[in-house]
Parts: C-alpha cells; sequence; structure tokens
C-alpha cells in the first residue's frame, strides 16, 4: 500500500496532498540553512579565555588519535583549528572545532545534523556517512 493510499484511506485525497508537498518542499532548505546558520553564528562570537589554561598532558590518550581526528587532521585542518586548545584556525573566517563543539546546543545529534549539511562558507565537501559518525564523535569530545 503506498502513502497516498494510506492517506486516501483516512479521508485524505492526492489533490489535498499537493499544497502539503509544496509547503514541506519549500521548508526543508529553510530548515537546513537555519541550523547551519544558528550553529555558525553563535560559533563565531567572541568567546572570553578567562579561566585557568588548560593542562593538555593531563588526559593522554596512550592509543593514539581517533579515527574521526585523523580524519580532522586530512580533511579540515586546512582551514579549521582541529585540536583542543588551539585559540585560532589557519583560516581566522573558520570557527575552530572547540568552539564549534562549545556552541549552546551543540548535542552530538547537533554536530552530526551540521556535518550532513553545505554550508556557504565552506567548499562543498562530500563526507562519507561513517567519516561523519567518528568526526562528529571527535568533535563531541572538544566540548567543555
Amino acid at each position: 500500500m503506498s502513502d497516498c493510499e494510506s492517506l486516501e484511506s483516512l479521508g485524505i485525497n492526492r489533490a489535498q496532498l499537493r499544497p502539503i508537498r509544496a509547503t514541506l518542499g519549500r521548508l526543508r532548505p529553510l530548515a537546513a540553512t537555519l541550523a547551519t546558520t544558528c550553529m555558525f553564528a553563535s560559533a563565531c562570537t567572541p568567546q572570553s579565555d578567562s579561566g585557568p589554561p588548560r593542562d593538555e598532558t593531563a588526559a593522554v590518550d596512550t592509543t593514539g588519535p581517533s579515527p574521526g581526528r585523523v580524519y580532522a587532521d586530512g580533511a579540515c585542518a586546512s582551514c579549521h583549528a582541529v585540536t583542543a586548545g588551539q585559540s585560532q584556525s589557519p583560516n581566522p573566517k573558520a570557527p575552530t572545532f572547540e568552539t564549534i563543539a562549545n556552541t549552546p546546543g551543540m548535542t552530538l545529534m547537533a554536530l552530526n545534523a551540521a556535518l550532513h549539511t553545505s554550508h556557504k562558507t565552506m567548499p562543498n565537501l562530500i563526507i562519507e556517512p561513517s567519516r561523519i559518525e567518528e568526526l562528529s564523535t571527535y568533535l563531541h569530545t572538544l566540548k567543555r
């Protein structure tokens, strides 16, 4: 049974679906743009550097860098500061990964969603789904 047949069994006909589909078609790109804009607008807000310096040696990982960190070093580090404690990205317009991770409301799910959408100020990179998961997991480790 198709979706249309299911809706017709509820008394909704195809003619009634046309304006709903048209509205949804217009809202999808807007929702993605809004989510991305909010993420980067808040990430670009100046951050104060108050507080004691972080001890980078306190949490040494003896197993080596995570797959997400390795991917970030190869694919993202030419524009973004990808390591904890870096205060400036190579591209001054690109927020640091730590800034992105600490954006209010930036959950693991939000990071994953953000990496699935293109950004106007970035090259149109296509990241494989498995890499998106690794990268969002790594970004989430930078949350303070």
